[in-house]
Order: structure tokens, then sequence, then C-alpha cells
């Protein structure tokens, strides 16, 4: 240490405490080191830790160290991340800053990095299997008891919406994020547990790209509670990034890049203006129906209150082909029974929808609640259980404890900003939640879920109308293949 004559970097410290610790340490209680150092000094006076905190074992969390100081705007700094101890060490270049409007009030922030070369260039990188790319998130969850709410939900939405229309596209499409919990160190001292998580862009959605034709893929991002993007029509303007409630995320003006509003405008104007018979016939070629349906099931099952009027996206394969427009959920840590600010929330409780949803349950041909109530029954049974729902947040929570993150993350964060962290204590929480919640929504599809209790075989598969899937898309005659359908609200299986 002595001998390079300046400051090291705090990470090369740990290492280097790390070696001297398995050389000397004669027992390692369940296989952990953990050192805590306060001033810890040389007698030179070179360097000085103010706390260091380090801990190994056989199935820990990676790691990540940050050097620099992120505030508002990016700035740059050093990025290191630690997978595991038997993996070198990934040194990289990077930009950082906070991120979330809510998020940057907590003292746990959130943070939004961008990997770079020496040149200052954006510099695409995987971690544990996650898409290769240059731009990541850390999320604190600060708000969030449990510390894993939204990494939870995007799991479940993940294994059970239905694919988006873009897969038929291209099947590399992911309609949602994947991400991984890692500990934090942010210039040497601990900063907690993260989730390492991609972002939803143009990218994830397999959009095509802005090219000299104009406009192609689309990405607009509900921004706001109001939602009058399907409550009501104002003009819409093509210099703007926002309109109506929503944000364009892409393509980006201030690239250069030429927007396009048209789309979202002309969807709300036919929720709000078009006929019944325009609704039932055309709402399946204006929406992709069955990830929307799919979405209306989750929200509901996660009581996710703060993503019925915000934090969802809506999207565009390609503007010169179809207009049709995809579903994608967002920020889902206000769910599982707790709201935006960590306030408790009664698990019988209804989810306020926007007026799409509104038209979807009026109608009369689509059948949209028995189908959500046939596909409810079916899913709980198998991902919706009460014991698959459980194992999920089980899983994690050992995770933190076996690792020892959890004892961690309670000793930097218990308390600050009057946020208790208590993981035992959630867990029963969110255990007892999830009961309520499913005896809740049993009692709920009751009542739909016996109109399309009886069978109706048909082998004729001709003159065949107003046939839909089970996720309430009609399905036109010569489209129409054996299966089983919703006809006259009664499920057929046509051979």
């Amino acid at each position: 240490i002595l001998r390079h004559g300046k400051i090291l970097g705090n990470f090369l410290l740990l290492r280097y405490l790390k070696s001297l610790i398995y050389n000397s340490v004669e027992e390692l209680r369940f296989n952990t080191i953990i050192i805590k150092m306060k001033k810890f000094t040389t007698l030179l006076g070179i360097l000085t830790i103010t706390t260091l905190t380090f801990a190994q074992t056989p199935h820990s969390l990676p790691h990540i160290l940050i050097e620099g100081n992120p505030g508002d705007e990016y700035t740059k700094c050093k990025y290191y991340f630690v997978e595991n101890q038997d993996k070198d060490t990934i040194k990289l270049q990077a930009k950082i800053r906070w991120r979330g409007n809510t998020a940057k009030a907590f003292n746990k922030k959130s943070y939004a990095i961008k990997i770079i070369d020496d040149k200052g260039k954006g510099k695409d990188v995987s971690f544990l299997g996650m898409r290769k790319d240059n731009n990541w998130i850390l999320d604190a969850m600060a708000i969030d008891k449990a510390r894993m709410r939204n990494r939870v939900s995007f799991d479940l939405w993940n294994d059970f919406s239905n694919k988006s229309y873009i897969f038929n596209y291209d099947k590399k499409a992911i309609n949602g994020t994947r991400g991984n919990f890692v500990e934090v160190y942010l210039n040497g001292e601990y900063n907690g547990i993260y989730c390492l998580t991609e972002k939803i862009d143009r990218k994830q959605l397999r959009l095509n790209k802005y090219n000299k034709d104009g406009v192609h893929g689309i990405l607009y991002k509900a921004d706001g509670f109001l939602y009058t993007g399907f409550w009501e029509v104002d003009q819409y303007d093509n210099s703007k990034m926002t309109w109506g409630g929503w944000e364009m995320k892409y393509p980006e003006l201030n690239k250069g890049e030429s927007i396009d509003w048209k789309p979202l405008y002309d969807a709300t104007s036919f929720i709000l203006n078009s006929t019944d018979k325009e609704f039932d016939e055309k709402v399946s070629n204006v929406f992709d129906l069955p990830v929307w349906a799919d979405y209306y099931l989750f929200a509901n099952v996660i009581m996710a209150f703060d993503n019925s009027a915000k934090n969802v996206f809506t999207y565009i394969y390609d503007n010169k082909t179809s207009q049709k427009l995809g579903f994608a959920p967002w920020d889902l840590d206000a769910t599982w029974g707790r709201n935006h600010i960590g306030k408790l929330l009664s698990a019988q409780k209804k989810v306020p929808f926007h007026k799409l949803y509104s038209r979807l349950l009026k109608s009369e041909k689509i059948n949209f609640m028995e189908n959500i109530a046939h596909r409810y029954l079916e899913l709980r049974k198998t991902i919706l259980s009460e014991k698959a729902l459980k194992e999920r947040f089980h899983n994690y929570f050992q995770l933190f404890k076996e690792t020892g993150a959890a004892q961690r993350e309670t000793e930097k964060w218990n308390g600050v900003n009057g946020i208790e962290i208590d993981f035992d204590k959630e867990e029963s929480y969110i255990n007892k939640w999830i009961e309520e919640r499913l005896t809740y929504l049993d009692e709920k599809v009751k009542v739909f879920s016996t109109k399309i209790n009886t069978f109706e075989e048909e082998k004729d598969i001709s003159n065949h109308s107003n046939i839909y899937t089970l996720e309430g898309v009609k399905v036109n005659e010569k489209d129409l293949k054996p299966g089983i359908y919703i006809k006259n609200k009664k499920k057929s299986i046509i051979k």
C-alpha cells in the first residue's frame, strides 16, 4: 500500500484485506467473513476509511463497487462488478446519476448507469445473463420494506403474460424486464441491496429503428395520474415530447428525430368515439388485446394502484406497417399491500382503470370479464396459487438471509426516512395479504365464472360468427382453427 505513494482505490484495499484475512483467520463461522472498521488509518496517514464493510460467503450476492459522486446530472465514475469470489472483477468506466422523481427524496438513492469506453461512447456489456447494453438501472427500492416487490412483480409478469404481438416479427422481444439482486458499495461505504435491472426501451421491445424514412417504432410512457391519453382527446403537437399525460420515449426529439403522436391520438379517439359495433369489431386491431387483458388480471392480483394511471408503456412495432398498440408495465414497487409511500393497503380494494377497460367490460360481444375469470381460475391452479405466490417472495427473503445481505441492509437503512426494515415481519405481512387478496378475487370471479362453466363441442368449423379467443380477441372465420373458444358466452371446443 505504502509503495504506491498515493491513496489506493477502496476496492483494491478490500481485495488486499480479503487476502490477508483468508491467510490468518483459523475459523470462519458459517463460512462468512464480516469485518467492520471505523477510521482505519495507516501510520503515515496515507489512507483513511471512515466505514468499511466487507462480506463474502460461498453464496454471496454479486457486488458492485462505484467510485464517483452521483447527482441530478450524469457524472463520470469507476464501476467494478464482482459476480462471485471465483470470477475476475470486471473494471469499467461509466456515467452515473440519480433516477426516479419520487426516489430522489430518499437517502438511499436509485441510480441510472451508462457504461462508456475510453472515448466516452456507450459500451455494451452483459451482466448475469441479461441483455448486452450500456444503459442499466440500480434500483434502490427504498420505499419498499421488502426490497423486492418490483422484482417479484416482473418475475410474475414475465412468466404468465401472453407474448407481445412483436414476437411474431422478432423472437427476441421482451415485454418486461429482467433483474438480479446485488450489493452496492459507494466510495468504499456499504450502500445496501439493489436490483440491477434492464430498461424498457426500444431495444428491449425490439421496435424498428428510426431511419431516413422517418418514424417506425414508437414508445409512449404514461407519466401522470391524469392519464388523459385515454380519457379525453386534445390536439397533439409533434414538436413537443409530452401530450395528454404521456411522454414520448422513442423516437428522441432532442437527437433530431421526428416524433408522431397521431397513433396514440387515433387510438384514444377510437376508445371515446367509436360506436359499440365499431369497438367490438376493431378493438383487437387497435390494441394487442391478449396482453392488455393479461395486465388487467395482473394488476388486480398484485393490486397495482400506482400503475393504473401512470408507470406503464404502450408501443408500436413499426408505424409504417401497423399502428397496433402493445403494452408493458413499469415501476411495480407500490404493490402487494403497500402504496407509493409504503403505507399498508387493505387486500379488499378494487383497482381503478381507464376508459379502454371500461368499454371492454361493457361490451356484450367481447365477454371480457368472463374470459378474465376463466384465465384467473386456470392460473390459480399454477402460478397464481397461494403457495406459488408466497414462494416467489420466500425465495428472495431466504437469499437475502443466507448471503448476510438482510442483516447488512437492516444495519444500514433501518429507520432512515422513517422506514422500518424487518424482513421477517414484512414476509409475514405479505403472506397474510396474499391469502386475503386471493380470497377477495376468488369471490369476485365467481359470478363471471358461472357463465362459462359449460362446454359445447363442435366438429364443423364453418359458418361461425362472433367467436372469441379465451383472451377476448375476435377470430375471423378464415383464421379459425381447432381449439377452445368463447361462443355465446360458453366455452366451445371446435374440432
